[in-house]
């Protein structure tokens, strides 16, 4: 008995380390397959079970591929390749589809109107030609050059056809680069006769899955799988054409199969070009014809791509960007940011919509330079990137009012007080109109809440985010559901809604906000409830709300003194001792001024929105592990290789510092006496 002893402990002590094993096995995403499947099955069991059945395995011309479905939408992918698909994205798309129903209704409304003026201007002048024709026969007959009563050839805008396919397979190759732009070819238009509407229909309510001859021309520049564009063609009404486009063979190849896939030929064309160079040779005036719509969803930063989107969309048209690259919007990497960007951002609590305002700020100095201004409809901050759907117009005069709508961005280091000043601003005395610029605010050298230095950040856009006009409507058709156009909800529909609803609640004229813990921590502080806190702002007579940015946002019109006398007056009823102690700290200063605003925490009802009210899903959890954006190589992996390398990698430098020269570290390895 006592012999056995030892082998049962050997036993045991086995046993604990395959459990360990198969524990980090299944926190990477793996699961165990029955003894009877094959490789291949097991790889897609884990893809089913990583994604709760989004992902299956389909039997197409007798090759197994993995059919990936989101909305609408059905992509396939080689069962053990790596595939451009990441699910978190689900919302951007859910988000994007929901401002194009919107935005194509309401852009086809205002061609249709335009028609009609169009058509009616033509009338009365052809009435005026003819009246003065007839008066100039009666004076001089036979006086009339044929020439001048001619109908003039007027050139017509290019046709899907007249893009170009670059035939490119890496970016990175030296023969890639110089073939980009030279070795071009032209494909095939979408626009075959399976689902047009009639050419002259200016009218009803557009239909979805059909050509529609006035719809909009959309372009996707960085398609990668195709998934949004075969989404947009499935579920966003009114649609002429989208071009889905990416610089990659093997992308091309995929899209190509995921479009015959969904047989939406008929409305979306593959195309292989560089975006840029896509985007010039279509901006108009002879250079192409210009899109309704460009959506740009690139790997990091979009700077590369603007100068050719603000000339490429057509008047009134629409520009979807995103940027992920949030740690250089965010305030990590000045120099880069102002390098991409034109712009320095703040490494603060609120630096979300400072990314927003940056981003916009980008967007309207590019547009400025070819007599464009843009119009912000949506622009959110989620997950690990910022979105933005903006319409650009032309007009000298708007170009010149744009200094006003962007400024610098001054903010205290101790207490993080931002003040903005914009680069000028108009005055109008009668028929004088003078454009001045702004002086710097008087106390620039030192904070006068609790006299700390600042620092200088910008320029940053400083007019609305949104257009609530705009929100109203998109929420209103959410709320219609299947009674429009609808086959079936969105798949994070609850989320947009919730999304939408809090960008409708913020204060349009207050750029940034407050973060209440931020705002007792400088002082020493316990927080107290957030809506405590709106109440005594509410009460004092200003206005106040949330910001979808953040969770315990306070977004406000009252004037910071007034905001910091508040902090004070809960400093009372939850004393900061240590902080009062410390002369030398900025809430040491904060806490010792007189307060001038009578402070009342009684609850107010405004101090709780609508959408805590209607439980809207307002700041969801993370929605998986690893979900952040993955390498350059490839946006998402079937499979947990990836994340399996990450986990292995997690505190290398800080194992290497313990290990002393020339010792051996023993990882994980257990050792028994």
């Amino acid at each position: 008995m006592k012999g056995s002893c030892p082998k049962l402990l050997a036993s045991l002590r086995s046993l604990k380390r395959f459990k360990d094993k198969a524990a980090k096995l299944m926190d990477a995403g793996n699961m165990l397959a029955s003894a009877k499947s094959d490789d291949k099955n097991l790889t897609n069991a884990v893809c089913q079970k990583k994604e709760n059945g989004r992902i299956k395995e389909v039997i197409v011309n007798g090759v197994s591929l993995s059919e990936v479905s989101e909305g609408q939408g059905k992509v396939l992918f080689p069962s053990s390749n790596k595939v451009f698909y990441n699910p978190v994205q689900e919302f951007n798309r859910d988000m994007s589809i929901t401002i194009l129903r919107l935005f194509a209704s309401q852009y086809m409304l205002e061609r249709r109107n335009s028609h009609k003026k169009n058509k009616f201007e033509t009338k009365f002048t052809t009435s005026s030609n003819e009246n003065s024709e007839d008066k100039l026969h009666d004076l001089k007959p036979n006086a009339i050059p044929g020439s001048v009563l001619g109908s003039c050839n007027v050139a017509q805008p290019k046709n899907v056809s007249d893009l170009t396919d670059c035939s490119n397979s890496n970016l990175n190759d030296k023969s890639t680069q110089e073939e980009v732009g030279i070795n071009c070819t032209t494909f095939e238009s979408s626009n075959n006769s399976q689902g047009i509407e009639e050419p002259g229909n200016l009218s009803g309510v557009p239909e979805l899955g059909v050509v529609n001859a006035n719809g909009l021309r959309i372009l996707e520049a960085l398609a990668a799988s195709g998934l949004r564009s075969i989404r947009y063609a499935k579920e966003v009404p009114g649609i002429k054409e989208i071009i889905a486009n990416d610089l990659s063979k093997q992308a091309v190849e995929c899209m190509r199969k995921n479009i015959e896939y969904n047989h939406v030929e008929h409305l979306v064309s593959p195309s292989q070009c560089d975006a840029s160079l896509l985007l010039y040779i279509n901006r108009g005036h002879g250079s192409g014809e210009q899109f309704d719509v460009i959506d740009l969803d690139p790997y990091g930063s979009p700077h590369l791509f603007l100068d050719g989107a603000v000339q490429a969309v057509s008047e009134g048209g629409l520009l979807l960007v995103t940027c992920t690259d949030m740690a250089v919007l965010c305030g990590n990497s000045p120099d880069t940011c102002y390098s991409k960007y034109g712009s320095t951002s703040l490494k603060i609590r609120s630096c979300h919509e400072i990314a927003l305002r940056i981003a916009l700020q980008s967007l309207e100095s590019h547009a400025n330079r070819y007599g464009r201004y843009i119009e912000p409809l949506v622009s959110m901050s989620a997950d690990f990137y910022i979105r933005m759907a903006v319409r650009v117009r032309t007009s000298a005069l708007k170009v010149k009012e744009s200094y006003t709508k962007v400024g610098m961005m001054y903010r205290c280091v101790g207490c993080d007080t931002i003040t903005t000043t914009p680069m000028g601003h108009i005055v109008v005395d009668g028929r004088s109109v003078k454009h001045k610029l702004s002086r710097v605010p008087p106390f620039i050298h030192a904070c006068q809440h609790c006299n700390s230095k600042h620092e200088m950040a910008g320029p940053v856009w400083l007019g609305a985010l949104h257009n609530h006009d705009f929100l109203d409507a998109m929420l209103a058709q959410l709320e219609e559901g299947s009674g429009t156009f609808f086959t079936k909800p969105l798949g994070t529909e609850r989320r947009v809604m919730g999304m939408l609803q809090m960008m409708k609640e913020e204060l349009p004229d207050v750029p940034f906000y407050y973060v209440h813990d931020k705002l007792c921590q400088v002082v020493g502080t316990m927080p107290g409830k957030l809506q405590r806190f709106k109440s005594a702002l509410l009460n004092a007579g200003y206005r106040v709300s949330s910001s979808h940015c953040h969770k315990t946002s306070i977004k406000t019109d009252a004037p910071a003194e007034v905001v910091w006398d508040v902090v004070r007056a809960h400093e009372r009823t939850e004393p900061a001792h240590r902080m009062r102690a410390n002369a030398d700290a900025p809430g040491h200063f904060l806490l010792n001024r007189p307060s001038t605003t009578e402070v009342d925490f009684r609850a107010h009802p405004d101090a709780n929105p609508e959408s805590q009210q209607k439980s809207l899903l307002r700041f969801q959890l993370n929605p998986e592990k690893f979900w952040g954006p993955a390498t350059r190589d490839a946006t998402k992996v079937l499979g947990e290789d990836q994340q399996t390398k990450k986990l292995r990698n997690q505190g290398r430098n800080a194992r290497k510092r313990k290990v002393p020269d020339g010792g051996h570290d023993g990882g994980t390895e257990n050792t028994e006496a």
